[in-house]
């Protein structure tokens, strides 16, 4: 009798969403070195802009760590916003709202689950802990 061999074989490409749904080709497509760019400049506005807004009040910590991911410590708890280069997103851990996933689709971060932009879902995040003269330069 032939020996029985386990063959294993590792994708580096994803079809689906965790909810099943097809992944839209631009993001399937989308080269790495662009995904990097345009993360590593989402990290970077958002770093910035708090910076910039907290710099004389000193209620707010933020470090960026080599352009892997972004940590902003506030009252309300600790913000976490990663990239995740296999799958080409930005993930998202919020002590008010919890865990998201971004892809980046027509020019911006949007969670395929539920179709929430992550601008918006920070922003009004920001606006919650800090208050509605907080804004970022630009949406991402």
């Amino acid at each position: 009798m032939p020996a029985l061999v386990n063959t294993y074989v590792r994708f580096n490409s994803i079809t689906a969403s965790t909810d099943g749904k097809d992944i839209p080709d631009s993001i399937k497509n989308w080269k790495l070195e662009e995904y990097h760019h345009v993360a590593n400049e989402t990290l970077e506005l958002i770093y910035c802009s708090l910076e910039d807004y907290f710099e004389d009040k000193n209620i707010i910590d933020a470090d960026v760590e080599e352009n892997v991911f972004l940590q902003i410590n506030t009252t309300e708890g600790t913000y976490f916003i990663n990239k995740q280069p296999p799958n080409k997103q930005i993930w998202l851990s919020s002590p008010l709202s919890g865990p998201k996933r971004y892809d980046y689709l027509n020019g911006q971060w949007i969670c395929l689950r539920d179709n929430d932009k992550f601008h918006d879902l920070l922003l009004d995040e920001m606006h919650t802990i800090f208050g509605k003269d907080f804004q970022f330069p630009e949406k991402f």
